[in-house]
């Protein structure tokens, strides 16, 4: 849903910052700009982007 309607994902989440798990919010967020993702208490990038970058890296 955060690539299609980034805007309405963040809403949400910055509204029910405090009642949705630390799994829900990093998920929710993975493909929102570093602002928003920064603005919800999250790092800049997703972990999965480091991960996948190292994975490509490493020829697997």
């Amino acid at each position: 849903m955060s690539k299609k309607r980034p805007e309405l994902v963040f809403e949400f989440l910055r509204e029910h910052r405090g009642e949705v798990s630390g799994l829900t919010l990093s998920e929710g967020a993975k493909y929102l700009p570093a602002r928003k993702r920064r603005a919800l208490g999250l790092p800049p990038k997703a972990a999965w982007i480091d991960r996948e970058r190292r994975r490509k890296a490493s020829g697997a």
